[in-house]
């Protein structure tokens, strides 16, 4: 089915419980290692997690974001990319790129360093996507994956650090 809005008749919301079953629909459908609806639904009850929903106007969410902060290894937190998915018609049309930006101004609020996050090494349609929003291939973790067995390359995005303000 063709897809006839610009990206001004979208927006970017958080999820909710009730969008559990659909987030699972959408990722089966983008073919991602999809979470059963009950994890989705866990996962946006978490106080830690940012699961955000990009939806057309007639309500229709078209593709979804999960992350959640963590601790840093060094001061303060970073963010886990877990999942995005946009439908496979929309995918190219800029619904992810409004995902990742939702997500990076919630994450500079909420004063965190990095992101990072694993992707399949054969999947460079995302390996690029993630490329292109300024991630950079930080490791290689061996038979990350299974179903099948495959390497996980890890990746990264470090915030510019903020200036501080001094007293004068």
């Amino acid at each position: 089915m063709p897809y006839e809005f610009g990206n001004s008749n979208i927006k970017v919301t958080n999820a909710d419980t009730d969008d559990s079953v659909r987030l699972r629909e959408i990722a089966l459908e983008a073919n991602i290692d999809a979470w059963t609806a009950a994890d989705y639904s866990e996962e946006i009850g978490r106080i830690d997690s940012i699961v955000l929903k990009a939806e057309s106007s007639n309500g229709e969410i078209l593709g979804f974001l999960v992350a959640r902060i963590v601790p840093s290894n060094s001061a303060g937190q970073d963010a886990e990319l877990y999942n995005i998915a946009v439908r496979p018609a929309l995918q190219r049309s800029g619904v992810g790129g409004l995902l990742i930006a939702d997500l990076f101004q919630r994450l500079r609020i909420d004063e965190v360093n990095c992101v990072w996050l694993e992707v399949r090494a054969s999947n460079s349609n995302a390996i690029n996507f993630y490329s292109k929003y300024g991630f950079t291939n930080v490791s290689v973790r061996r038979n990350f994956y299974s179903d099948p067995t495959e390497d996980a390359v890890t990746m990264g995005f470090a915030f510019p650090a903020l200036p501080t303000v001094t007293e004068m």
